[in-house]
């Protein structure tokens, strides 16, 4: 019996080996395409960390170059701070020589001024008398107040009562120069002091703070004052007791008040000069 040939079981053999062909190339492609894929994001991802790098690179570039310019900069403060303090202590320092300069200056020319006066004084010494600077009452017979001349007549000659001697001094050291003199006569003790004056100061001193020029000698108080006031008048130079009747002397001023009032005795004057 002969038997017949069937194409069908090649056929099929056929279509497996081409389907798996298929499956195995696309199993291939599906591979290449993966790796292509995974070597796209390597690339990328190393693209990407090299421009991060780079960006990095230029902002720690950046960075220093900024410290840099700020470090200039403070320099350039410090130094312009150092030369500012150096000038102004330099200044400081020509100044205080400036005004110690103007010091010593004003010294030497007070110095001449001074000199100058001392000469001019020495000079006019002997031609203008020197003022007279106080005035004390010395109750007694006892020497005087150092510094000081006694004239010797007794303000309560012939009157009784304590001897009592005005005294005068040119001394400068005792205060300024005496412009006017007073003398008042009073009933009672107490007395009022004149305006700008001042009283006569002595050894024995009354309770009222005032120097009776009658003291012990009865009659009226007499006190006597004294002024170192510019508007009583130029300096006295020259003062004097005289005794008797009333003599002015040229260029003398002669107080009208009796030194012995009420006390009987001899008339007593005060006379002054500012010549």
């Amino acid at each position: 019996m002969k038997t017949s040939y069937s194409p069908k079981p090649l056929l099929l053999a056929i279509i497996i080996l081409s389907a798996f062909m298929a499956c195995t190339d696309k199993s291939k492609e599906d591979s290449s395409d993966d790796t292509e894929l995974l070597s796209k994001k390597a690339r990328d991802e190393q693209q990407k960390k090299i421009y991060e790098d780079a960006a990095r690179l230029t902002r720690e570039k950046e960075l220093r170059e900024e410290q840099l310019r700020l470090t200039r900069a403070a320099d350039s403060v410090q130094s312009e701070l150092e030369l500012h303090l150096s000038r102004a202590s330099a200044d400081s320092i020509a100044a205080a020589e400036r005004e110690r300069m103007a010091a010593i200056e004003r010294e030497r020319e007070e110095r001449l001024r001074e000199e100058a006066y001392q000469r001019e004084l020495e000079r006019l010494e002997g031609q203008v008398p020197k003022p007279i600077t106080g005035l004390f009452l010395l109750y007694g017979e006892g020497a005087p107040p150092r510094g000081y001349t006694k004239i010797a007549r007794d303000l309560n000659k012939d009157a009784g009562g304590d001897f009592i001697y005005l005294c005068y001094t040119k001394d400068p050291s005792m205060g300024k120069p005496i412009t006017g003199i007073k003398v008042a006569i009073n009933d009672e003790r107490q007395r009022h002091i004149p305006r700008n004056y001042e009283p006569l100061t002595c050894n024995r001193q009354g309770q009222n703070g005032l120097c009776d020029v009658n003291k012990e000698a009865g009659g009226k108080y007499v006190f006597m004052f004294m002024s170192r006031k510019k508007i009583e008048g130029d300096p006295i130079t020259e003062v004097d007791i005289t005794f008797g009747d009333q003599v002015k002397r040229q260029d003398w001023t002669l107080l009208d008040n009796d030194l012995n009032a009420g006390a009987g005795g001899a008339f007593i004057w005060l006379n002054y000069s500012r010549k």
